[in-house]
This record gives C-alpha cells, structure tokens and sequence, in this order.
C-alpha cells in the first residue's frame, strides 16, 4: 500500500494520538475558562465555552477505539453536561437543563454503573433542578437515591456523604418538615467537625446552614450564635476579601433585621455590599442580591428614595447577566413592587407584581411556590386598593397552589390561609374569618411550635378578628399571648411588638379600660420613636420630610385619639 496513506502506518497512528492529546488538554483547559467565567457570574459565556468544550469532548469519543480512554473522554464529557444543566438552571432555561442533567446520568449508569460515586452525584444534580422547579417529591426521590449509594460505598463518616445530607436538609427545610431537616443538617456538621475541624470553610458552611434553619425555626438566638461562629471562621481562613466572607455578612444583616435591630443590619447590610463589590465585582449575581436586600433594608426603615435606587439598581445588574426571562430578575421586580405597595404607589406596584408573576409562570410553571409568592403579593394589594374581588381571586389561587406543591401542614400554607382570612374580615365575613385564622394557627402550632413570630401574626390576627366580632375576652386572651411571643422571640424594640401594644392599647378602649389603653398606647408610642429615630440620621432632610409623610397618617390615627380622650 502507499506509505503515507496505509492504515497501519506508525507515523499516522503517532499523529492521530498527539491529536487526540493536545484535543483533551484543550479541553480541559476550555474548562477551566469556562469555570471562571462561571464563577464571576459571566453564565452565557460560560455556556458557550462548555458548549465548545463539549464538542471536544465528544469529537475524541467519535475518533477513540480503545475503551479505557473512551471511558475517561465520556466521563468527562458527562462532567460538562452536567455543567452546562447548572449553568442553563442557573439562567432559567430549565427544559434545556433538565436534558443535560438526565443525559449526564445516562452516560454515567452506562459506563460506571448505579452503585458509583460519581452517579450518585448526578443523582443530586437532578434532584437540585427538581427542587429549583418546586417538584419536591421527585427531588426527594433522587436525593434519597444517591444518599443510598453513598451510604452503601463510602459509608456515613465520608465527607462526600454530607452532599445528599446537606441536599436533603434544604428540601425537607423548604417543604416545612424542620425536624428532618435539622436532623440531617447536625448529622453533616458532626461529618465536618470530626474530619475537618471546626476551623475549616467547609465546617463553616454547615454552621452556616444551621444558622439558617434556627432562624427559619424563630430560633434567633442560636440563629445569631452559629452566624457569628461562622463569620469568625471565614475572616480567620478565608480572609474579609472572600464572597463566603460576604454572605456571612449578608446573613447577619438578614436576621437582625427579621429581629428589628435595624442598625445594627444596617452596619452588616452595608459591609456585605462594599466587600461584595471587591470580591464579585459589580456586575456579579450574587452582587445584585446585595443590592436588593440593601434596598429592603431602607425599605423597611423607611429611607425610600434610597431603598428605590438599590432595588432599581439591582434589577439593571440582573437583566444585563440574566436577562428579563429569569426567576431572580423576577424576584428584583417582586421586590419593587413592595416598595411602591409600601409608599402607596400601587399602579407601579400593580405593574411589577404582574410582570413577576408572568415571568415566574413562563420559567417555573404555574404550580410553582414562587408563582404562589406573586398571587399572594397581588392579593395584598388589591385588598389594599378595596378590589376585594380580586384580592379573593388571587388569594384562592395561591392558596391552591401551596397545597398542591407544599402541602396543608406547611408554613407558606398557612400564610396564605392567615391572608383568606384577613380578607374575608375586609369583606365582613367574620364566620369564615376565624375559621382561616384557626387553621392558621393550628398547622403553625404543629411546623414552627408556640414560640414562633409567625404563630404571634396568626394570635394577634385572630385577636383583631374577635374583636371585631365583639367578643373581646377571647381577643384581650389572642392579644397578650401574641405579645408574650413576641417579646421572646423578637424583642421589646421590634415595631411588631410596638404594633402588639397599640392593639392591646385599642382592645382596651374599647372595652373602656382608658387608664390601661393609655398605657399599652404610651409604651407603644415610645417604642416607635425608638425604631425610626436611628434611620433619621442616616437621611437628608428631604428624605426625612417625605418618611414623615409616609408615617404621619398612622400616628395621627392612632395617638391623638388616645391624648384627647385621656388628658
């Protein structure tokens, strides 16, 4: 045969090895450009590069005959595929991620088999994209599955066992089962603690969402313990400079406000956000949740102008990374829908809440708990605007939805029956009122326990509805049971237990008890001064101006009634 074009010639079969050599380096330093890309939040040029890598990948699968390097091209070409369905999931493109995430456990199963670490892992992949899409039950199943096969393989002391026990614990906390939750997160921190130490990153992180689920549970004070814990931790290991650094920061600022400690999550707020712009720069993701929660942080101290311009600036960071067509786009306009609920602008408010919900359908579904999340928003606000019609509406529609994709024993449930229930008060109809509210109650009883904020919204929503109904021994009984809880779990300086007060000091004179109301009604008012006095500083005095229009009509409702009648 000719020499040059002769099947068995050494020279060619040299040169289509060098080939295929310098091929796979390539493709494995595409990767590692993807990767980064990935990591600074750049996800459609990450998905191009993997796309490139992937073709690569599967040119030298096409081109190799010898089976034991097919099998490494194939495991690494699954590896990219499951990338690509994290980076697809991550911009909202679902479809396209699921088709990456079952292709990737196929070609595993195939060439690994079932009882392997690397499926089990393509397992939770899976089980992480049916969770982001609100189908709990299949998440469940392959969480379960791949927790099986690493229990069987590397047994329950591996670190890699804490993947499906972190998994399972962030599932088991997002459908409201907080005892199997905890369970599996303490399991995977004992893993952490005993193989790593407890001054490891890693250690840190089950620390971290431990943390999150004491406060998700009312537990604030464990909740501040661990968060602080881990703050110390990730400044020791990681440096001030690190986005894990950030997000500890970020979780400080979250639970001091849900506890009404407004300055000091105003100083974690504002920290998060000038590290997080070093550390992710300022067109990152997770820079733009920063932004967003600032603006909530204003938001609720009562800084408008500034809350507006965070949240506005939040949303034009998202639709330049991820578009219009995504969930976290979606949850920025949820969020400017609140700030213009809050300052009454409900025409905008009306605006982003739909264009939420539309985007949220168009990505998740119209089962999904996030489009649940929408309807109660617009729920809200046309109970606000008088549009009881619609606000019923909504509020059935949410509440179907809730049930379906997260159960009646769930706190979201439970949510949006205490909100049938305010509604159906507007609407006078106090029967079914208290029906909802009790419902309310007892499933929040059962999730969350009796010293829980929530449970205290539930008492103090019953009591308003016994008052109104005239019988006001079971709404003087709702009141100070509300009150007990929360000044356990939130505090006496929190504007709710300042807002359980006024209702006591209402209660009171209605039932002409003036000496009593006039007491509740003072402590009340003192404890309001004391939430907004520390945001003044913080505002121009045309910000201040126009806070003090906002709150004006409640104090001139609310405590001139009291000093004219008890003077």
């Amino acid at each position: 045969c000719n020499f040059l074009s002769c099947s068995s010639n050494p020279l060619l079969d040299k040169w289509e090895t060098f080939k295929q050599v310098i091929t796979y380096k390539v493709a494995g330093s595409v990767g590692g450009v993807a990767y980064l890309n990935y990591s600074n939040g750049n996800y459609l040029e990450a998905i191009n590069i993997y796309e490139y890598q992937v073709d690569l990948l599967q040119s030298l699968i096409e081109e190799q005959n010898d089976s034991c390097t097919n099998r490494i091209y194939q495991t690494d070409y699954a590896l990219s595929l499951n990338n690509l369905g994290f980076l697809y999931s991550n911009i909202g493109e679902f479809e396209k991620a699921e088709k990456f995430f079952l292709e990737a456990l196929e070609i595993k199963e195939s060439i690994l088999g079932k009882q392997h670490t690397d499926y089990a892992l393509s397992l939770n992949n899976l089980g992480s994209y049916y969770s982001d899409i609100g189908n709990y039950p299949e998440a469940e199943k392959y969480y379960l599955e791949a927790l099986e096969i690493y229990r069987s393989i590397i047994g329950t002391n591996h670190l890699d066992y804490v993947i499906p026990l972190n998994n399972l614990a962030s599932l088991y906390s997002d459908i409201g089962n907080y005892i199997k939750a905890e369970k599996y997160y303490l399991e995977a921190l004992e893993i952490r603690k005993t193989t790593l130490g407890t001054n490891h990153p890693d250690y840190a992180t089950s620390l971290s969402n431990l943390g999150s689920h004491y406060s998700d549970i009312g537990n604030y004070t464990k909740a501040k313990s661990c968060y602080l814990e881990v703050l110390k931790i990730r400044k020791s290991a990681l440096g001030t400079n690190h986005p894990d650094y950030v997000g500890s920061l970020n979780n400080l600022g979250a639970l001091d406000s849900k506890i009404g400690n407004y300055v000091e999550a105003g100083k974690y707020y504002l920290e998060a956000l000038n590290v997080g712009k070093q550390a992710l720069g300022h067109t990152h993701p997770d820079y733009a949740k920063l932004l967003n929660n600032v603006g909530v942080y204003y938001l609720k101290t009562g800084n408008y102008s500034i809350a507006e311009k965070y949240c506005l600036q939040a949303l034009e960071v998202k639709e330049s990374i991820l578009g219009k067509q995504h969930p976290d786009y979606a949850a920025s306009l949820s969020n400017l829908g609140a700030f213009y609920s809050v300052v009454g602008n409900y025409a905008e408010a009306e605006k982003y809440y739909l264009e939420a919900l539309e985007i949220r359908k168009s990505t998740l579904g119209g089962n999904h708990p996030d489009c649940a999340l929408s309807l109660s928003n617009l729920s809200t606000l046309y109970s606000d605007m008088g549009n009881y019609a619609e606000a019923e509406k909504f509020c059935l529609e949410a509440l179907k939805i809730r049930k379906t994709t997260l159960g009646i024993n769930h706190p979201y449930y439970a949510a949006s029956l205490n909100n049938l229930g305010t509604l159906q008060s507007n609407m006078n109809n106090y029967a079914e009122a208290v029906k909802s509210c009790l419902k309310a109650l007892e499933i929040q009883k059962t999730t969350l326990g009796t010293n829980h904020p929530d449970y205290a919204t539930s008492l103090n929503n019953l009591g308003v509805l016994y008052s109104n109904n005239g019988n006001h021994v079971e709404a003087e009984k709702c009141y100070l049971s509300a009150l007990e809880v929360r000044k356990l779990t939130i505090g006496m300086n929190h504007p709710d237990y300042a807002g359980s007060l006024r209702n006591l000091a209402i209660h009171y004179d209605v039932i002409g008890n003036y000496e009593e109301a006039y007491t509740q009604i003072s402590l009340s008012a003192q404890l309001q001064k004391k939430s907004f006095l520390p945001s003044l500083k913080y505002m121009t005095e045309q910000q201040r101006e126009l806070y003090w229009k906002t709150m004006q009509p409640q104090f001139d409702s609310m405590y001139p009634t009291f000093s004219y009648r008890h003077y």
